[in-house]
C-alpha cells in the first residue's frame, strides 16, 4: 500500500500548488470594480406535478392556432377552391323495366266447327312496362311511366278461352303517364298532376259514401289535384276510353270527353261542404257488348253532386261514441237524338251517418232518386228509394256482423223498363280457435219481385200492344257458407 500512499500524497501537493498558482492571475486578470456585477447562476428543483406543468406549456406553444369561426363574418373572406365544381344532382332516382309474355290457345272438339276452320285458336301477346322515378327537393316527386304491348294471332282466341289474349281492338297499344307528386304551392298547400291516360277523379267531401259509388272514367287527358289541411281541389279533362288487352292493358278510344270540376271544404267545427260538376260530351247512349263495349248513338250529360256532413264529432245523443253524418244531394241532365234514349232531368238525395262506440260499429242511411239518375257519362248502381242497416263488432276472438236492406227501382224509358222490389239480409261470424285456426260463415238471403212494364218504343204500359210487355213475378235466392281454416306444418292457412 506504499505506493498508493506515495500517489495520493503528489496529487495533494499538486493541488494545493495549482490553486495557489490560479488565485492571482485570475485577480489580476478580472479587476473588480463597484459598477460591474457578475451573473448568478440559480438551478430551481421541480417537482414531477412542475415538470409536467412545464411539458403541456411548451405543447401549448408549439400547437397549431386555434379554429376560428367566421360563420358570421361579413368581412370579405378567400375564394372556395369548390365554388366551380359542378353540383350533382339531389333526390333519389330509381328505374323499372319489366316484361311479360301472354299466351292463349283454343280447341274445339266438334267436328262442324273442325270443319269450318274454327277447331283450334291461338294468340300471343308480349309487353313492356317502364318506369322513371325523380325526387326533387322543392318540385315534388316525377313519375314517367309508359307500356307498351303487341298481340299475334288469332284475336278472338279470348272468346273461346280464359285470359285477356284477344280483347283488344288493336293488336298494338300502350299506355302512358308523366305524374307530377307533392309539388309544394306554399308551406300547407301542395298540388299534384297528371298528363297522359288516368282516371277522372271525385273530391273528398263527395266520393266517400257507403252506399253509393259515384265511379271514375280512363281519360286520355290532363287532371290537376290542389290540397291543403283544409280544402281539396280537382279539376280535369280528357279523351274518353278503357283499358284492354295483355299482358299490360293498352288505352283504346272511345267516343266523347268528359271535364270534371270539384272542390271540399273542410270547416274548424267539424263540418264540411263540398260541390262537384261534371259534363260529358258526345259520349255513347248504349253500350252493347259482351267482351267489348260498342257504343251505339251519342249524348250529352251534364250532372253534379253537393254535399254537407259533419264527421268523427261526438254528439250528446251518440253516449261518447264517435259519428258521421252526411247529405249529398245530386242532379243530371241528359240531352240526345237518338231513339229511345232516356233523356231528361233526375235528381236524387242521400242521407247517411255512421257511429261508433267500443268495438261496435253501426252504418245506415235512405235515399229516394228519379228513375235514369246519371254521374259523369255513367248511370248510377243507385234504385229510386231504398235503406239499409249494417252492424258489426269485432273483439279477440270473435267478431260478427249481420244487415238489412230495401231497395226498389221504377221502370225507366228505353230498354231498362222493368221494376222492382228487393228485401235482404245478410250476416257473417268468425271464432278465433286458437293462435292457427278459425271456424267462421256468412250468408245472404234476398226476395224481389218484379213489375212488369212497357219497353217504351210504343208505350209503357204492360197492356200497350205496341210496347213490348214484361211480365211479374218473384225471385228469391240464398246464398250461405261454412268454413273452417287452420294451419299444417307451418304453411300457411288452409281453408
Amino acid at each position: 500500500m506504499r505506493w498508493l500512499r506515495r500517489a495520493v500524497a503528489k496529487g495533494l501537493i499538486c493541488l494545493s500548488i495549482a490553486v495557489t498558482a490560479a488565485t492571482p492571475l485570475a485577480a489580476e486578470s478580472l479587476p473588480m470594480s463597484a459598477e460591474s456585477t457578475v451573473p448568478e447562476v440559480r438551478i430551481e428543483k421541480l417537482d414531477r406535478f412542475q415538470t409536467e406543468q412545464r411539458r403541456l406549456q411548451r405543447l401549448m406553444e408549439s400547437a397549431p392556432p386555434a379554429y376560428q369561426d367566421r360563420y358570421a363574418d361579413d368581412s370579405p373572406q378567400d375564394a372556395d377552391d369548390a365554388a366551380g365544381a359542378p353540383q350533382e344532382a339531389s333526390g333519389l332516382r330509381s328505374w323499372l323495366v319489366e316484361t311479360r309474355l301472354g299466351f292463349g290457345q283454343a280447341s274445339s272438339t266438334s267436328g262442324a266447327a273442325a270443319q269450318d276452320g274454327f277447331g283450334s285458336r291461338s294468340a300471343g301477346e308480349f309487353g313492356v312496362r317502364t318506369e322513371y322515378r325523380l325526387e326533387t327537393r322543392n318540385a315534388g316527386d316525377y313519375l314517367l311511366q309508359a307500356d307498351l304491348r303487341h298481340r299475334s294471332g288469332d284475336p278472338s282466341t279470348a272468346l273461346y278461352g280464359p285470359g285477356s289474349v284477344g280483347t283488344a281492338r288493336s293488336g298494338d297499344g300502350g299506355r302512358f303517364s308523366l305524374r307530377n307528386i307533392g309539388f309544394p304551392v306554399d308551406a300547407y298547400t301542395f298540388a299534384d298532376t297528371t298528363v297522359g291516360d288516368l282516371y277522372s277523379e271525385v273530391t273528398d267531401g263527395i266520393g266517400r259514401n257507403y252506399r253509393l259509388t259515384l265511379g271514375s272514367a280512363t281519360v286520355r287527358g290532363m287532371a290537376t289535384r290542389v290540397f291543403g289541411t283544409d280544402f281539396d281541389l280537382r279539376a280535369g279533362v280528357g279523351q274518353r276510353g278503357r283499358l284492354a288487352g295483355g299482358p299490360y292493358p293498352g288505352f283504346e278510344k272511345d267516343q266523347g270527353t268528359l271535364g270534371w270540376l270539384g272542390f271540399t271544404r273542410r270547416l274548424d267545427s267539424g263540418w264540411s261542404v263540398a260541390a262537384q260538376v261534371d259534363r260529358a260530351v258526345g259520349v255513347s247512349a248504349y253500350d252493347v257488348g259482351l267482351y267489348e263495349a260498342r257504343g251505339f248513338g251519342a249524348k250529352d250529360v251534364t250532372s253534379w253532386a253537393a254535399a254537407a256532413g259533419y264527421g268523427l264529432g261526438l254528439p250528446a245523443w251518440i253516449g261518447g261514441g264517435s259519428a258521421t253524418l252526411r247529405a249529398t244531394y245530386l242532379g243530371s241532365r241528359t240531352d240526345s237524338a237518338t231513339p229511345f234514349a232516356a233523356t231528361g232531368d233526375a235528381r236524387g238525395l242521400l242521407l247517411e251517418g255512421s257511429t261508433r262506440s267500443g268495438r261496435l260499429r253501426q252504418e245506415f242511411g235512405a235515399y229516394v232518386a228519379d228513375p235514369g239518375l246519371q254521374f259523369g257519362a255513367d248511370a248510377l248502381a243507385l234504385g229510386t228509394r231504398g235503406a239499409y242497416w249494417r252492424i258489426d263488432h269485432s273483439v279477440s276472438r270473435l267478431s260478427w256482423g249481420g244487415g238489412l236492406e230495401h231497395e226498389a227501382g221504377e221502370p225507366v224509358a228505353g230498354f231498362s223498363s222493368m221494376g222492382y222490389r228487393r228485401v235482404g239480409a245478410n250476416g257473417n261470424f268468425q271464432f278465433q280457435l286458437d293462435r292457427r285456426s278459425a271456424v267462421g260463415g256468412s250468408a245472404n238471403v234476398y226476395v224481389t219481385r218484379y213489375e212488369g212494364g212497357g219497353s217504351g218504343v210504343a208505350g209503357d204500359a204492360p197492356s200497350d200492344p205496341g210496347g213490348w210487355a214484361m211480365p211479374a213475378g218473384r225471385a228469391r235466392s240464398m246464398y250461405a257458407s261454412l268454413y273452417a281454416q287452420t294451419r299444417i306444418l307451418g304453411l300457411p292457412r288452409s281453408r
